[in-house]
Order: C-alpha cells, then structure tokens, then sequence
C-alpha cells in the first residue's frame, strides 16, 4: 500500500480509472496518483506530494495528461514533486497574484494623531488601523471578544475621512448567512454604542451578504456572475471568518475585484481551516511571518480579549489549547474554573438523563417562544456540539436524544417531524431563495395557533422572512451539530460531546472552534486523554499559497 492510500475511497478510484484510460502507457502509476491526489483534495489538500519519489514523477511527467507549471494539462507536476489538479494551481497563482498586487504600501492623509484619537492606548488595534490604511490588502486575526468588529468600524471610518466624495463603496461580506448577520449586527452595534452615526461620505450596504450572494451564484454552475470582465462595484471589502474560505471562492472573489478596492479579512488563525480544498488565511499568515514577503507588514494580531477576564474558565482553556499546552488544559479539566465545566464521557445507557437537564435548561426558552424572530434569537442561547455526524455521540444520536427528552416532558408537540418549533440547519445551497449552507431558521405557525407550519430566517437586516417548508433545500434537525456547521455562529453556552476514543477526525483546531463558539461557558463531555490527544494534534494542510506569496521558488 502506497504512503495515504489507506484514505482512498471508491470516488477517488473511480476517478483515477477515468484519467488512467486516457493514458494507456502509464496506465498504473498514474492510476494510483490520481486516486491519492483526489483523497487528498477530499480531506482539504491542494496538492499531492511526490517528493522523494524521483521515479512516479519521471513517469508521470511523461504522461500527456500531466505537465509543468506552464502547461494546460490536467494535472501540474512542479519541479519539486508537488501534483495538482491544474484548475488548483490556477486558483493558487491568480489569489496570489491578487493578494500581492494589493500589498505595497499606499499614501494616506490619516496623521498619527487621528489614529490616537480613535483608537486611544488599544495599542493593538492601533497597529492593526495603521496596516489596513498603509495598505489595499490586510488581515486582522483575533480571537472571539478581541474586537476585531469595533477596530474595523473605526477603520471605516478613517477610510471614509481620507476618500474624497461621495466616500467609499463598501461591501461587507462573509462565507456564511449566520456570520453575515453577525457581522451586520456587529457594525450597527459598535456605532450606536460608540454614539456615532453613519457618515454621510461613507456608503455602508443595507447588509452584510454571504460570498456566493455577493459575488452572483448560478444554479448548477460553478461560475458567479461577477469576475474579472464583470466585477464588483466597491471601493472596500471586509470578509469576516475569513478562515472558512476555501481557495477556489477566495480566487473567484479576488478576481471579481477592481484592483483598486481595498480588501480587508478578518478572522481567527486557530479555527478550523475551510472544508473545501485550501488554507487561504493560514497560507497568508504563515507567508507574513517570512520578512522576505511583501505581507511581512499586512496582517495584524488580536490578543487582549475584552469579553472575558483572565480569571475565565473559558477564556483560559482556550488560551491553552490554542498553545497546545496539554499541562495547562489538564490542570484547567480538574480546576473546572468560572465559564468552564468538565465531565468524562457518559456511557451510552446514561447518555439520555445526563442530557435532560442540560436540554431542559438550554431549549425551554426557545420553546416557549411564539414570535419568529425572538424565538430565532432564543436558539442562540445554547447549542449541542460535536464533531461526529453519526453514532449515539454523533450528531444524529444526540439530536434524536434531544428531541425524545423534550417530547416526554411536553414541550415538543406531534409524533414526528415536523413539529413547530422545529430547528432547522440548511445543508445546501439554495440560490433562486437565498439560503446557504449553514444558515439556520424554524419551523413556526403563521399565528399563534394556525395549523400550517412555516420556515422562518433572520432576513440579513434584523428581521425574518417567512418561506413554505415544501420549497426548501435539504434541511436537518439542529439541536445537536457538528462544530464545522457552527462555524460563524456564538451562543451564550454550548456543550461539546468528544468521541470516546481519539480519532483523525479530533484536532488542536476543532478542540478550539468548539470551545470558543461559546460567549459566557462551555461544559465539554470527553475523557480527559481523549482532550489531550486533541491538543497535541494539529491540522495541517498542503498548499503552496504561502510559498507563491512569499516568492519562493516551488517549480
């Protein structure tokens, strides 16, 4: 068995066949490299290393269905052993292209002065308002509660003093429907609680959009409205939770932009890296660190949290993990400090009572709400993580718990789905209604007691909108889901459910965005050495993004 075959899977040796029968003479190593190369882009890869493996690659390179970087073939073999679908190291070549026609330095008429006057002694956001107005691209990574909302309001605002009129076109933008609401509430609550108004030279959207909004999504299509002979309108862009961003949309959308609009990601280094194929903010990052880089001076860091205190449980343990300090977080598992409770795993026969006050507790609210927009806001209070979707600790046991402990004491109406209140997850996307992957709504009558039933979404500008549960895409039952779907959302509290074994699906990452999906407290079920094991394991990815920012030569 080859290095990583043990991950191939009946799709990818299906497609390694089709692309192995056009090339008879080299029918059998390019079979197997394709099936590797197609598991490797199924677990987030952007390329499949040959390295070291002096004679698949003269082979390959061989093959009229592979060439080198310059080539329109298939698959690219780079000098240096690396093969990619060629649309992979097109998308590659054109985001850093991109990135980098952004990242010299530009003039601004903001003085120092001004900077200290809006920023006061937040010495960081200080620095982080300096590099997004020196320059067309720049990265602001924080943690939740850092305060990355509050300092690009103020850099807006800054923007807009030194445009001349009618001010700057914004866009505001994020991966999913949930982020974007985020986002757009963010910004409408940092002005009123910083008593400002709007400017008038600053042309803020109604709200924020998700990117395949943004950028025109066709049914059926993989190509958007909007690119390079057909771009955006818009002077800044801001992209919250830039870390889900896989790397074919971020190339789609930079390509989409004039190349005069200034481009501004936020997000947070240490979540989970997109599902789909790339690591674009972890790519850049990384490529910022090396002082031989023109983004050596793009990207800030958010450390100080203003949400919590240092004395936080929550606070703490995420600290640690994101360290990777596995002595840290076994002391904070035992100490259980304010914000963080730390149970072993239940075994399945005591699973169900163990759930019910936790259920009790964190739904009733929820279902005792009437109105679709106070009940939306409700499911935000509390969330069932995990990372599995299958088994009695996966998604579906736990959600088929949740909903049998509710249907025995009453608060859940009707035999079976779907009943009102109803929570609902979106699990693909649905252009011709503006629902996404990720968005989430509920199942409510029309009146307090109608009989038929509606599904109701935040509609992007602090309301709902009202759509008949026969016109939608595929939905699931949302009590329970997976830390990847909750990507892009807060609650007041969530509780985690860990395997009880470690496992490849387990990471220092996922361990991280599930724990800081919560504002106020997380209560984490797993054994403690399946924590650790957790902690010590992070996730890499293949991809050559950093090195082509850095200039580096990976032919």
């Amino acid at each position: 068995m080859k290095p990583g075959e043990e991950n191939v899977d009946e799709f990818d040796r299906h497609f390694a066949r089709f692309l192995a029968g056009l090339d008879e003479p080299n029918h059998s190593v390019l079979e197997t490299a394709a099936a590797l190369l197609s598991a490797r882009l199924r677990e987030g890869h952007a390329f499949l290393d040959l390295s070291g493996l002096d004679d698949w690659a003269a082979k390959l390179a061989s093959s009229p269905l592979v060439g080198p970087p310059d080539a329109n073939r298939p698959l690219i073999l780079t000098f240096g052993g690396k093969l990619y679908p060629q649309r992979h190291w097109h998308y590659e070549t054109v985001l850093a292209g991109q990135i980098l026609q952004r990242a010299d330095t530009v003039e601004t008429r903001c003085g120092e002065e001004r900077l200290r006057d809006m920023f006061g002694d937040t010495v960081e956001q200080l620095e982080a308002a300096r590099i997004a107005l020196r320059h067309r691209f720049a990265v602001i990574s924080g943690g939740p509660g850092t305060g990355k909302t509050t300092t690009v309001l103020k850099i807006l605002l800054l923007l807009a003093e030194d445009h001349p009129a009618p001010g700057p076109r914004v866009l505001l933008a994020a991966p999913t429907g949930k982020a974007a609401a985020r986002m757009q509430t963010g910004i409408e609550e940092g002005l009123n609680n910083a008593g400002l108004k709007t400017p008038p030279n600053l042309q803020l959207p109604e709200s924020a959009s998700t990117l395949h909004r943004l950028l025109g999504a066709r049914p059926d299509s993989v190509h958007f409205r909007h690119h390079a002979g057909n771009p955006l309108s818009a002077d800044i862009i801001v992209i919250d939770e830039a870390s889900m961003i896989d790397l074919p949309l971020m190339a789609k959308l930079m390509d989409a932009l004039p190349s005069t609009c200034r481009v501004l990601l936020l997000g947070d280094k240490d979540q989970l890296a997109s599902v789909e194929t790339g690591y674009v903010l972890g790519g850049i990052i990384e490529a910022s660190r090396n002082r031989q880089s023109r983004l050596s001076d793009c990207v800030a860091t958010l450390t100080r949290n203003y949400r919590f205190g240092n004395e936080s449980g929550l606070f703490q343990i995420c600290a640690a993990v994101r360290q990777g300090d596995r002595a840290a977080v076994s002391g904070l598992l035992r100490e259980t400090p304010p914000g963080l409770t730390w149970l072993t795993l239940p075994p399945p026969a005591e699973l169900k009572e163990a759930l019910r006050p936790l259920v009790l507790n964190g739904w009733s609210a929820f279902l005792a709400e009437t109105d679709p927009a106070k009940a939306l806001a409700a499911m935000a209070r509390f969330q069932i993580l995990t990372p599995l979707r299958h088994g009695w600790h996966g998604r579906d046991g736990l959600n088929r718990l949740t909903e049998e402990i509710l249907r025995e004491e009453g608060l859940i109406q009707g035999d079976d789905s779907p009943w009102p209140h109803q929570p609902l997850l979106v699990t693909e996307n649905h252009h011709g209604l503006k629902l996404y992957n990720g968005d989430t709504g509920i199942l409510l009558p029309t009146s307090p007691g109608a009989p038929t039933l509606m599904a109701w979404f935040p509609d992007g500008r602090g309301g709902t909108r009202m759509i008949s549960p026969l016109r939608l895409p595929s939905v699931e039952t949302a009590f329970a889901i997976t830390v990847h779907k909750s990507q892009g959302s807060e609650y007041d509290s969530v509780l985690l459910v860990l395997p009880d074994a470690s496992g490849r699906v387990l990471s220092r990452e996922l361990l991280y965005t599930g724990l800081s999906r919560a504002r106020s407290g997380a209560t984490l079920w797993a054994a403690e050495e399946v924590v650790l094991d957790a902690v010590t394991h992070g996730t890499e990815r293949a991809s050559g993004l950093a090195d082509k920012l850095i200039g580096a030569a990976i032919e």
